[in-house]
């Protein structure tokens, strides 16, 4: 050790040398404390057994600073600090919010998904507006629409169409395929006519077709019950609704096409080929069958077709005996084969 270290200190370097001490502790703790978070004071109240907080400080949030160089003289601007943005569970379910929003609105909207008129195929009498109006389809969105709905109210409004079949062909097209049913009976009543087709359905007539056997009557035609009532099992709804799901049976709908009594339509198309072309039969629920004389006189022959061939016998006797006695009747029946009558006035 040297002399000048071994040497006592003096009064003013023990000063400095104090002041050197005190300068760096301060310069420590500036340093210590801008490195440390601030510390929160807690205010408690008093009267329980644990302290609680009555105020805090809010916390706040880290910033990020820029700095930036100008030039090569080692000085730098700061540009204002940029607080970190770090998105929660409410901004992003916001977002989605606002986004499906967005996504039904433009679905209800946009003219891409609405429906234009629908294409029918397979009608000839009616008229394709009336059909397009009973379907109310147009300017609709596309997955609005119930396939099964459409087929009923079609079957609703004309039952004279069967096979129908709607389809969704996208992105925005509906198509309808349908099949008229072909009448072979005329059933005139009241002033009104109504057709009746093989399988005994009645629809209103519409249009025009061929040669068809009229039947006269003061009542429309007996029906079934609509317990009894059958579906025609040929119905079907196609949907096509984002994705094609093939054809699959129709609901079963309150309001089926009315349908004749089975037993009365063998009896009619029995009947009809025993009679001359062109001949108009008639029916009513108390004599039954029967059909206009050429000669002006109305025939029946009973509700049941059993013994045909024996009551047509019965009858052309009763007119060989009339025509012989010069009588002019106005109806002939030969309904109870063991009781034949005649009236002359109606």
């Amino acid at each position: 050790m040297s002399p000048a270290e071994d040497r006592p200190q003096s009064r003013s370097e023990q000063v400095r040398q104090r002041r050197s001490q005190n300068s760096q502790e301060k310069l420590n703790r500036v340093v210590y404390q801008s490195h440390s978070p601030a510390i929160t004071p807690t205010v408690l109240v008093r009267g329980g057994r644990i302290g609680t907080p009555v105020v805090q400080r809010a916390k706040t949030k880290t910033r990020r600073k820029y700095s930036v160089a100008m030039g090569n003289t080692g000085a730098e601007m700061i540009l204002p600090a940029l607080p970190i943005i770090r998105p929660g569970w409410r901004l992003l379910s916001g977002f989605l919010v606002i986004l499906l929003g967005s996504m039904i609105y433009f679905a209800f909207t946009a003219p891409q998904l609405k429906v234009a008129a629908p294409t029918i195929v397979g009608i000839k009498r009616l008229n394709a507006s009336d059909v397009q109006a009973v379907l109310n389809l147009t300017n609709m969105p596309v997955f609005m629409i119930n396939t099964d709905q459409a087929t009923a109210s079609l079957t609703k409004a004309y039952p004279e169409l069967t096979d129908i079949s709607v389809q969704i062909v996208l992105p925005a097209s509906v198509a309808v395929s349908v099949r008229e049913r072909q009448p072979i009976i005329a059933w005139t009543y009241k002033g009104q006519t109504a057709w009746i087709d093989k399988d005994g359905f009645v629809f209103p007539q519409k249009g025009t077709v061929g040669s068809l056997l009229n039947i006269e009557s003061d009542q429309s035609p007996p029906l079934l019950k609509s317990k009894d009532s059958q579906i025609s099992p040929t119905t079907t709804s196609a949907s096509f609704l984002l994705f094609n799901t093939g054809s699959k049976p129709a609901q079963k709908t309150t309001s089926s096409p009315k349908q004749i009594n089975p037993d009365i339509m063998s009896a009619l198309t029995l009947l009809s080929k025993q009679m001359p072309k062109k001949t108009v039969l008639a029916y009513n629920e108390k004599n039954g069958f029967g059909w206009k004389d050429p000669h002006g006189w109305q025939v029946f022959i009973g509700s049941s077709l059993d013994n045909l061939d024996a009551k047509l016998l019965v009858y052309k006797g009763i007119i060989a005996q009339l025509n012989k006695d010069g009588i002019q009747p106005s109806m002939i029946s030969v309904a109870h084969i063991d009781a034949p009558y005649y009236r002359l006035e109606q």
